[in-house]
Protein backbone atom coordinates (compact mmCIF):
# COMPACT_ATOMS: atom_id res chain seq x y z
CA UNK A 1 0.00 0.00 0.00
CA UNK A 2 1.40 3.39 -0.98
CA UNK A 3 1.62 6.31 1.43
CA UNK A 4 -1.40 8.06 -0.05
CA UNK A 5 -3.56 4.96 0.20
CA UNK A 6 -2.35 4.36 3.77
CA UNK A 7 -3.30 7.91 4.73
CA UNK A 8 -6.74 7.57 3.16
CA UNK A 9 -7.26 4.27 4.98
CA UNK A 10 -6.65 6.06 8.30
CA UNK A 11 -8.86 9.09 7.59
CA UNK A 12 -11.47 7.83 10.05
CA UNK A 13 -8.92 8.22 12.85
CA UNK A 14 -8.83 12.02 12.50
CA UNK A 15 -10.38 13.51 15.64
CA UNK A 16 -10.00 17.24 15.04
CA UNK A 17 -11.81 19.48 12.54
CA UNK A 18 -9.80 20.23 9.42
CA UNK A 19 -10.04 22.33 6.27
CA UNK A 20 -8.96 20.80 2.97
CA UNK A 21 -8.60 23.15 -0.02
CA UNK A 22 -7.47 22.07 -3.48
CA UNK A 23 -7.32 23.37 -7.01
CA UNK A 24 -9.56 21.41 -9.35
CA UNK A 25 -6.96 21.55 -12.12
CA UNK A 26 -4.02 20.65 -9.85
CA UNK A 27 -1.61 18.57 -11.93
CA UNK A 28 0.59 17.57 -8.98
CA UNK A 29 -1.98 16.17 -6.54
CA UNK A 30 -4.94 14.12 -7.73
CA UNK A 31 -8.11 15.57 -6.22
CA UNK A 32 -9.70 12.11 -6.11
CA UNK A 33 -7.38 11.21 -3.24
CA UNK A 34 -8.42 14.35 -1.37
CA UNK A 35 -12.07 13.51 -1.97
CA UNK A 36 -11.57 9.95 -0.67
CA UNK A 37 -9.72 11.20 2.41
CA UNK A 38 -12.49 13.71 3.16
CA UNK A 39 -15.19 11.08 2.70
CA UNK A 40 -13.38 8.70 5.04
CA UNK A 41 -12.99 11.28 7.79
CA UNK A 42 -16.23 11.68 9.69
CA UNK A 43 -15.14 14.20 12.30
CA UNK A 44 -17.61 17.09 12.73
CA UNK A 45 -16.36 20.44 11.47
CA UNK A 46 -14.38 19.10 8.56
CA UNK A 47 -14.63 20.96 5.25
CA UNK A 48 -13.40 20.39 1.71
CA UNK A 49 -13.47 22.89 -1.13
CA UNK A 50 -12.35 22.06 -4.65
CA UNK A 51 -11.71 25.14 -6.79
CA UNK A 52 -12.37 24.43 -10.48
CA UNK A 53 -9.84 26.11 -12.75
CA UNK A 54 -7.22 26.59 -10.03
CA UNK A 55 -3.94 24.71 -9.99
CA UNK A 56 -1.57 23.49 -7.26
CA UNK A 57 -0.72 26.85 -5.67
CA UNK A 58 -4.23 28.05 -4.83
CA UNK A 59 -2.91 30.91 -2.67
CA UNK A 60 -0.98 32.30 -5.66
CA UNK A 61 -3.83 32.21 -8.19
CA UNK A 62 -5.68 35.31 -9.45
CA UNK A 63 -8.68 34.06 -7.43
CA UNK A 64 -6.63 33.91 -4.21
CA UNK A 65 -8.92 36.38 -2.40
CA UNK A 66 -11.76 33.86 -2.59
CA UNK A 67 -9.51 31.09 -1.23
CA UNK A 68 -8.33 33.28 1.65
CA UNK A 69 -11.91 34.30 2.42
CA UNK A 70 -13.03 30.67 2.49
CA UNK A 71 -10.21 29.92 4.92
CA UNK A 72 -11.13 32.86 7.16
CA UNK A 73 -14.81 31.90 7.07
CA UNK A 74 -13.93 28.37 8.18
CA UNK A 75 -11.76 29.67 11.02
CA UNK A 76 -14.53 32.04 12.16
CA UNK A 77 -17.27 29.41 12.15
CA UNK A 78 -18.91 28.54 15.47
CA UNK A 79 -17.73 25.50 17.36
Amino acid sequence: MGQGAALIARAGEVRVPFLLLQGGDDRLVDSRGSERFFAGATVPGRAFTLYPGLYHEIFNEPEQARVYQDMLDWLDRPG
